[in-house]
C-alpha cells in the first residue's frame, strides 16, 4: 500500500509507518519520558538493521538522540553497539560519530563525551572489523596520540593517553 506525503509524493506505508516510529521514539527519549528509556533503547536496537538499508533518513537525529539519552545502561551500550554493527564501522566512525580524542582536553570533566572516547568499550564488545578497518581507521589515530604523548609534559596527560593506546590496540581483530 502506498499513502501520500504532505508533498503530494507517493510513499510506501511501511516506510512512512517505520519513519512515524522512530519519530516516536526519538520523542521517548528525552527527560521526559526517562523512566522508559530502557525500553526505547531495545526498541532502537530492532531497528538498527533498517538503518543499514537506509529506510530511515532521520538516522543522524536518532544517532544524537541515543546519544543524548546517554545512560550507559547495558540497554544504552546494546543500542550503540547494534546500531555500529548494522552500518558498520565505516560510517558509524567515519561519518557519523568520528572520534575526537586529540581534539579535547585529556583532564576536562567532560572529555568521554567531547571525545566520544566513551565509544571505544562498546566496539570492544559489539563490532568485529576486518584488520584493514584498524589499520586505515585506528593506526593513525594511535600513531597521533603517540605524537601528542611524547610532546606532552604534564604526566597525567602523558599516562591518559597511554591508556587510550592500549584501549584502541585492544580493538585490534583477534
Amino acid at each position: 500500500k502506498y499513502v501520500k506525503t504532505e508533498h503530494g509524493d507517493k510513499k510506501e506505508m511501511s516506510v512512512t509507518i517505520l519513519n512515524q516510529s522512530v519519530a516516536n521514539l526519538m520523542h521517548l527519549l528525552t527527560k521526559r519520558f526517562s523512566a522508559v528509556s530502557a525500553a526505547v533503547f531495545k526498541l532502537i536496537g530492532f531497528f538498527a538493521e533498517k538503518l543499514k538499508n537506509g529506510l530511515i533518513p532521520e538516522f543522524p537525529a536518532l544517532i544524537q538522540a541515543v546519544i543524548n539519552g546517554r545512560d550507559k545502561s547495558p540497554e544504552w551500550l546494546a543500542c550503540m553497539g547494534q546500531i555500529w554493527q548494522a552500518v558498520g564501522s565505516d560510517v558509524f566512525m567515519q561519518q557519523e560519530l568520528p572520534l575526537r580524542l586529540l581534539e579535547t582536553d585529556i583532564n576536562s570533566e567532560g572529555y568521554d563525551t567531547d571525545s566520544r572516547s566513551y565509544l571505544l568499550p562498546i566496539g570492544k564488545q559489539w563490532v568485529q572489523e576486518p584488520p584493514s578497518f584498524f589499520a586505515n581507521y585506528f593506526l593513525p589515530v594511535i600513531k597521533d596520540i603517540t605524537v601528542a604523548r611524547n610532546k606532552e609534559r604534564d604526566e597525567i596527560k602523558r599516562q591518559k593517553m597511554e591508556i587510550l593506546k592500549e584501549q584502541i590496540w585492544e580493538l585490534f581483530p583477534n
